[in-house]
């Protein structure tokens, strides 16, 4: 594959070049194949996480975490609901982060500060012409925004010449006693201009009347209405959500399918114009067919089976039966692996695509076996020991033969 090939298809988390974009994409990968969360399980005895197919394989070879070797069975599996969508978010808005990561950290932070920008250690003061006596100092302190309610926060000051002018509109701000010795030195005619906030004005009334209206709208739910289950907190139809909690309670947390819909397409218009702002549903909430997930696998106590009841039991799950047992056996572990993962999965594949998956795997292991395996040395020694004493002999002779005709040489 060539090198243009490998950058587009395999991803990493050095791709980013901000620190933390590298640690959330870390975050969002299993511990055992490091690519992302494929049907995320979590294990109860250690709150770690990982692929349902990974953490199952592994538990297989050990009843132990891959983490924190904490004890462990498939038992104490559970999906991770909310992570599969946040790693499902995260792929999918992955490529847009890293254009933007890129493009942040190509663009200098060298330009001057703008003359407009006032410094935090600047004083801006105004003169304040109150229309009444006895108008009060309001002091702002950019550094301290506690209000402590002291009596020395506001003072006096004295009527001015000119009542009818505007009074400039503040904001009441407090200060603590450490600042009072600042504002001391401040001319009485003088007032710290305050910060300028955004403010927002709420009507009460309003909020209300539209809380209650959409209280309102929310108690209609018909049939297709899009409701979440209290349980597993999946969104699905609420015409199957009283059969859906049953399974849910039960340990089955999959969508069951709904009845065919006979409702006409002006109904379903009127359904996306209730739901306020229009939201694209993501393929694992439409509704999909039904898929045969075919008989489910047991495990068994293989050293009390024979090979004919072996192969019976492969037969009965359409699973190949030939080789020795020692390969059924595998077939069979393998098959229960696939199944149980297949079966947590929101986009279950069919039983015969499961064994069309198990067959690829065992023969990908089949072609590791015949590869060139590393020699054992003694295996080595043992194979060419003939050869190796021949060559000692014919070596020795040899050494013999130019012994015997040095002598001559000096004569």
């Amino acid at each position: 594959m060539s090198s243009l090939n490998m950058e587009d298809t395999i991803d990493d988390p050095s791709d980013f070049q901000s620190r933390s974009f590298q640690e959330l994409d870390e975050h969002f990968r299993c511990h055992i194949c490091k690519e992302f969360f494929d049907t995320t399980m979590i294990l109860t005895t250690c709150s770690h996480s990982f692929c349902a197919l990974c953490i199952r394989r592994s538990l297989n070879t050990e009843q132990n975490c891959p983490r924190c070797r904490t004890i462990a069975h498939e038992q104490n599996l559970i999906h991770n609901y909310d992570l599969d969508n946040a790693v499902t978010t995260w792929k999918a808005s992955r490529l847009f982060l890293l254009n933007a990561d890129k493009s942040i950290h190509t663009v200098t932070t060298c330009a001057p500060p703008h003359p407009n920008i006032v410094q935090p250690n600047t004083v801006q003061s105004t003169i304040v012409q109150p229309t009444a006596p006895n108008h009060v100092q309001i002091i702002n302190n950019d550094d301290n925004y506690d209000d402590d309610d002291l009596s020395n926060d506001f003072k006096p000051l004295p009527t001015l010449k000119h009542p009818t002018s505007s009074r400039i509109p503040t904001t009441r701000r407090s200060t603590r006693l450490s600042s009072q010795t600042k504002t001391d030195t401040l001319s009485p005619h003088f007032v710290e201009t305050p910060i300028e906030h955004d403010i927002e004005l709420i009507d009460l009334d309003s909020q209300e009347s539209s809380s209650s209206s959409s209280n309102k709208k929310e108690e209609v739910l018909t049939d297709l209405s899009i409701v979440e289950c209290p349980i597993c907190c999946q969104k699905m139809k609420y015409r199957v959500l009283n059969i859906h909690m049953d399974r849910c309670a039960n340990g089955d947390s999959r969508i069951p399918p709904s009845s065919p819909i006979h409702a006409s397409v002006s109904s379903m218009n009127t359904i996306h114009t209730m739901d306020a702002p229009k939201m694209q549903i993501p393929a694992a909430l439409k509704v999909q067919k039904p898929v045969n997930l075919g008989k489910k696998p047991n495990k068994l106590v293989y050293a009390m089976l024979s090979d004919k009841e072996l192969r019976t039991i492969l037969k009965d799950l359409n699973l190949p039966d030939y080789g020795d047992k020692a390969q059924k056996v595998w077939r069979h572990k393998e098959y229960i692996t696939l199944y149980n993962a297949n079966y947590d999965s929101d986009r279950p594949v069919s039983a015969p695509m499961l064994v069309q998956r198990l067959i690829a795997i065992e023969n990908a292991q089949a072609c590791d076996k015949n590869k060139r395996k590393a020699t054992d040395p003694n295996e080595h020694r043992e194979k060419y020991k003939s050869e190796f004493d021949l060559l000692i002999e014919s070596a020795k002779i040899r050494k013999l033969s130019t012994k015997g005709k040095e002598p001559n040489k000096h004569d």
